[in-house]
């Protein structure tokens, strides 16, 4: 009898235990939600100051507001204050649909990289559009009656709840898919007119695409407070990179146009131009274009223009007098790489001659290679062994070790 009586009370007692911790969860989420809605108001508030916003910005306060509303009907929804106000039931329910196209906009913007014709960018939120037209019969029913399908789990409409979350899935993946190819398009382009990547690569925002990418994973194996959980943390996430990284809060480096067909300038030649055939995309000669490729080499050879660390492709053309069209075709043509492979190319040979030197070798490797023109450790260690086949203290250990 008395050890029936004690495990009773042990069995009381572990409820009870149970009943204060989910107690405490859910004092935990309130306060998480409060906080992310804090955190949106924040950054709106701060992106709306600033001056000069571009186009990018715009799309990204826009954003912001979209994931502060969806934040704060879903915090009404959790703490069961939205019953008091039931016109807000359910108009959360489409926002996944919205927040991928989002995504592409503001990648689309930052890359400058849309479509010719930018209405055509209406069309991605047509699934959030019809969405929105299917729950009209639910926002038409009188305010009971919606109460009484949220507390009842959606009875009633669970065909349009498993039609909805597979164009959820559908929409998350496919957004996220297209922003990371999007960004990998841009770091080629970028590649074709910097020597030095670092402050233009938009490492930041691949980061954030990821960071959507979790909470679209999230969405797929959770419940919904985990979804919207995961919500707060990208916010805090955004503010993160927005005061920290130049190009949400800040004026961007503006990145070139995307090279188009080059004008038909004239380049003189020390040699009569005899017929040759044509490259397909341009006015240059197959002799124009090798007599280009000597004067670049001679220049950089002279002038060692590479060790300056933030060189482009556009400074470099002009200082040969050619458009950057030329000179960027010029390099792809006779050494089958980009503008920024060309010129780091140059850099690792001139940092193998300074280590030939014996001399030098007293010198710290990075301080010879922002000699060389690198401009950070992490950009000169990887393209050192993706030329070189070794990283630069094993190449100098197993050479002057």
């Amino acid at each position: 009898m008395l050890g029936k009586r004690a495990f009773f009370q042990q069995t009381a007692s572990s409820c009870k235990f149970s009943s204060t911790c989910l107690s405490l969860g859910k004092d935990i989420l309130h306060m998480l939600f409060l906080i992310g809605i804090f955190i949106t108001c924040f950054l709106v508030f701060t992106l709306s100051g600033k001056k000069g916003k571009s186009l990018a910005d715009h799309i990204l306060l826009t954003w912001l507001l979209l994931l502060g509303v969806h934040i704060a009907i879903f915090y009404l929804r959790f703490s069961e204050q939205a019953y008091q106000f039931p016109f807000f039931l359910g108009v959360d329910f489409p926002f996944p649909l919205l927040h991928g196209p989002m995504l592409l906009l503001y990648v689309q913007a930052i890359t400058s990289r849309f479509p010719a014709k930018r209405s055509l960018n209406l069309l991605h939120y047509a699934p959030a559009l019809v969405a929105y037209v299917a729950m009209i019969p639910f926002y038409l029913r009188p305010a009971q009656e919606r109460i009484l399908v949220f507390q009842h789990q959606g009875q009633g409409y669970e065909t349009f709840g498993i039609a909805l979350n597979l164009a959820i899935f559908a929409s998350e993946g496919i957004y996220f898919c297209w922003s990371l190819l999007l960004l990998r398009r841009h770091r080629s382009r970028i590649e074709s007119y910097f020597s030095a990547t670092e402050k233009v690569n938009l490492n930041w925002l691949r980061y954030l695409t990821y960071g959507l990418g979790a909470v679209f994973l999230v969405s797929v194996l959770l419940d919904e407070v985990w979804i919207n959980g995961s919500i707060v943390v990208f916010v805090l996430f955004v503010g993160f990179f927005g005061i920290n990284q130049v190009g949400i809060f800040t004026s961007p480096q503006e990145l070139p146009p995307q090279p188009a067909a080059p004008v038909q300038e004239h380049i003189e030649v020390a040699v009569e131009t005899q017929p040759a055939k044509r490259y397909a995309k341009s006015g240059l000669s197959a002799e124009q274009s090798e007599i280009l490729y000597e004067r670049l080499q001679l220049m950089m050879t002279g002038e060692e223009l590479y060790r300056e660390s933030e060189i482009t492709l556009t400074q470099l053309a002009e200082r040969l007098g050619i458009h950057s069209n030329y000179l960027s075709q010029v390099i792809n043509e006779k050494t089958g790489d980009n503008f920024y492979a060309y010129i780091n190319t140059l850099r690792i040979e001139a940092f193998l001659d300074l280590l030939e030197d014996p001399p030098n070798r007293q010198y710290k490797l990075i301080s010879l290679a922002y000699d060389c023109g690198f401009n950070s450790k992490s950009s000169f260690n990887r393209y050192f062994k993706k030329v070189v086949g070794q990283t630069p203290t094993e190449y100098v250990g197993s050479r002057f070790g």
